[in-house]
């Protein structure tokens, strides 16, 4: 249960990075990708598109 918890409490702010577009998240995000967590890994790879499309 907890490590779920922790788990979508890390997806949020993946989703929350990918609002804000900033660039310095890009590294922390590209280390999301590949997490065994699905959500996590969806929510990292779409932050990581929205951050590419910020200008």
């Amino acid at each position: 249960w907890k490590k779920s918890k922790n788990f979508e409490n890390r997806a949020c702010a993946a989703y929350s990075l990918g609002l804000l577009g900033n660039k310095d998240a890009l590294q922390i995000l590209d280390k999301y990708k590949t997490v065994g967590n699905k959500i996590l890994r969806e929510l990292s790879s779409e932050a990581i598109k929205n951050i590419g499309h910020v200008r």
